[in-house]
């Protein structure tokens, strides 16, 4: 479990709100990437300027306190064709940048955007960023469903998840550069929702417990333990047909699909089953 130390030894958990905008400026700078690249700082939404800016801005933010290379911002915005005004132009950027955020969030920006030998860094608190707030939430939230706090987990699950504005790093949707990490972070989702439709369920509301979990198997038919909860929500409803319908959809998925058969928590929902039809 992650945490973040605070004054005094002790700790806290970091977490977000869904439009927590206020909070946001009282910690300075807030950059979001779980949709289309945005920032907010202590007056108001920055201005991000022209596309290749913000491409320039997702790759600082992708590489997350590490200095990113001149001739990699290069072969990002140009590939192999630079113009040979490639490092000046690069240098505006960042300057007409680091301007935007001075103006948005003065107290903080003079420490944020750095020069070295090794390129440029954003150099920014896990509280700055909306992929991290998300992660550090998420990880809260099984904490607290361990610990038996299932509601506290789910509304967790459910701030985090109201992070999300579309596609992670939009402006570069399927470039190499971002490829790897979009998919990472999607997969992160997806598994937020498996957690918030297992919460409702333990929470004794079954219904909504479908609905979240028909919404997952739709979007990711192959998750066996979406539709482990799925079935079991429709059990806790007593629809066992549907339920045994559901059992047969995703054992004929996993045949044609990928040539297995259901695993063992779906053979036990399959048994639990057949007790009541």
């Amino acid at each position: 479990m992650m945490r973040e130390p605070v004054a005094g030894g002790s700790e806290r958990f970091l977490t977000a709100g869904p439009g927590g905008q206020n909070a946001r400026r009282e910690q300075g700078l807030f950059f979001s990437v779980l949709g289309p690249c945005a920032a907010e700082g202590e007056r108001g939404p920055v201005d991000l300027g022209p596309p290749q800016r913000r491409a320039l801005l997702l790759c600082l933010l992708l590489e997350n306190t590490r200095p990113v290379s001149v001739s990699r911002l290069t072969q990002l915005l140009w590939a192999d064709r630079p113009p040979s005004s490639a490092a000046s132009s690069i240098h505006a950027h960042i300057s007409r940048l680091r301007s935007a955020i001075t103006g948005a969030s003065p107290s903080s920006a003079h420490s944020l955007l750095l020069r070295s030998s090794f390129g440029y860094t954003l150099r920014l608190a896990p509280q700055q960023q909306d992929t991290t707030v998300f992660e550090l939430t998420i990880e809260q939230a099984h904490d607290l469903a361990e610990r038996g706090h299932g509601t506290a987990a789910r509304l967790a699950v459910e701030r985090a998840l109201a992070l999300w504005r579309g596609q992670p790093f939009a402006e570069l949707q399927g470039h190499p550069v971002t490829r790897s990490e979009s998919l990472r972070l999607e997969e992160f989702r997806r598994t937020a929702h498996d957690l918030r439709a297992r919460l409702l369920l333990a929470e004794g509301r079954p219904v909504q417990a479908v609905l979240a979990a028909e919404q997952l198997v739709a979007e990711a038919p192959l998750r066996e333990t979406a539709w482990v909860t799925l079935i079991r929500a429709l059990c806790a409803d007593e629809r066992w047909t549907e339920a045994l319908g559901r059992y047969e959809m995703i054992r004929n998925l996993l045949a044609e699909m990928v040539g297995t058969s259901p695993g063992p928590e779906l053979q036990e929902v399959r048994r639990t089953l057949l007790r009541h039809v």
